[in-house]
């Protein structure tokens, strides 16, 4: 029988965490010890979720056992909260982790979090940027006194669900794009096959194998999964399950080995870190056929943002103002022409607003801060009309679409460097109406 990870966590971590984190934030210890208690469970079902294909989970253990993971978080943060540098630093690498496990919805989880703990919001995000790292350090513990691989790390946390099942919330399972419960936890037995766990292994071993340098970019490549749009390529290729991902780590492995014999290792390094990020944008999760209201099936990314849009607009939450980001949307360089390829989750779109006929969207289109405000703004809203134009063509009443564009305004994510950029380069969908 798989470990109960959940249970095993909490007793290691909630008093530790609690105890430094409420000093550090201002809250109560109560208030402290229930966000935490809701927070574990949601890392460890996003980390599940992340670890359902090969190339998912030979990214996360590297990631988990790479230099920049300290396992002396797990006895605590103590020493970490005292400010300067070492306090930044660890909430700059929680950022980051973060937005590797939840991707698009961290805002949604961390609001999920607050509401189940009555933690202000801003501390409940700051908790989980603390929260995170603790419980990366306590896993490459377990992975490093285990001598465990990839495939091993895969297996148990697929097998997390049964575990899982009583800690979950409706309002975390719905942050993390999932109806209800039993939908999340559905997901986690129909991921990754046995084959296709040892080839994780296999590519993680390979990767480390190739120089420290390179398994440090790979590293990378898991905090950018959330996606990215760049101005130099296509936004990310469609996602196409646990095949592709096998085929996207194999990619990996390949490209690092041939650059590694004829060249330098630092441009193996290079070239490695291209192929990662390649491998982080293709493989995500399953494809999952989805039963639309009138009997429509289409099909979709499982958990991406068609995924989580339907399982929102079908969960009776009537909250407007919830955003969703395009994940599979991609524009030619620097215009806003659409390309061939968006026309698939256009497609899907257009699919889930005729099924909800009642539900109004706003398209709202933002970019990074190099270059002019003016043309970023500008760039930005032409991308956002481009969007509504699509959907009205594909028989979407213009009255039920506005549009808008931000430019480099509300960034997300910081935009000192390129992995900040391309997470604020972005197109959302926001519910205005239902």
């Amino acid at each position: 029988m798989v470990e109960n990870l959940i249970e095993t966590i909490q007793n290691s971590l909630t008093s530790k965490l609690a105890g430094d984190a409420s000093t550090y934030l201002g809250e109560s210890g109560a208030t402290t010890r229930s966000a935490i208690t809701a927070a574990i469970p949601a890392v460890l079902a996003g980390l599940a979720q992340q670890s359902s294909t090969a190339a998912g989970a030979a990214q996360l253990f590297n990631t988990i056992t790479s230099p920049q993971v300290d396992s002396g978080l797990a006895d605590g943060l103590g020493g970490w909260l005292g400010g300067g540098t070492k306090t930044a630093g660890l909430l700059a690498q929680g950022s980051s982790l973060l937005r590797g496990v939840f991707g698009e919805r961290t805002g949604s989880v961390t609001e999920a979090i607050s509401s189940l703990s009555g933690m202000k919001m801003s501390s409940a995000s700051t908790l989980l940027g603390l929260a995170v790292p603790a419980i990366f350090a306590w896993l490459k513990r377990y992975l490093t006194q285990g001598r465990l691989d990839a495939s091993t790390l895969a297996s148990t946390l697929a097998g997390q669900g049964e575990y899982l099942r009583p800690h979950l919330d409706d309002r975390v399972t719905s942050a993390l794009g999932f109806a209800t419960p039993a939908a999340l936890l559905a997901s986690l037995t129909s991921g990754m096959t046995g084959t296709a766990a040892a080839a994780a292994g296999r590519a993680a071993d390979t990767a480390r194998a190739v120089g420290a340098g390179a398994a440090r970019t790979v590293n990378t490549a898991y905090a950018a999964t959330s996606g990215a749009v760049d101005r130099a390529l296509p936004e990310p290729i469609e996602r196409r399950g646990w095949f592709w991902g096998l085929l996207a780590a194999a990619a990996v492995v390949l490209l690092a080995l041939f650059s590694y014999w004829r060249t330098p290792v630092q441009q193996t390094a290079s070239t490695v870190q291209n192929a990662a990020s390649t491998a982080a944008s293709t493989a995500a999760r399953a494809i999952k056929s989805l039963d639309l209201p009138g009997g429509v099936k289409i099909n979709v990314t499982q958990g991406g943002f068609v995924d989580s849009l339907a399982a929102f607009l079908a969960s009776g939450d009537f909250t407007s103002g919830r955003s969703f980001t395009f994940d599979d949307l991609r524009f030619e360089t620097g215009s806003a022409t659409l390309t061939a390829d968006s026309d698939r989750q256009l497609d899907a779109l257009a699919a889930v607003l005729k099924a909800y006929g009642d539900v109004n969207v706003n398209v709202a289109g933002y970019t990074d801060n190099v270059g002019d405000a003016a043309q970023n703004r500008k760039l930005s809203a032409d991308r956002a009309a481009a969007v509504k134009t699509a959907l009205v063509t594909k028989g979407i009443a213009a009255t039920r679409i506005t549009d808008q564009g931000f430019g480099e305004e509300k960034p997300i994510a910081s935009n000192d460097t390129e992995d900040g950029r391309s997470k604020n380069r972005r197109v959302e969908l926001v519910v205005m109406k239902r």
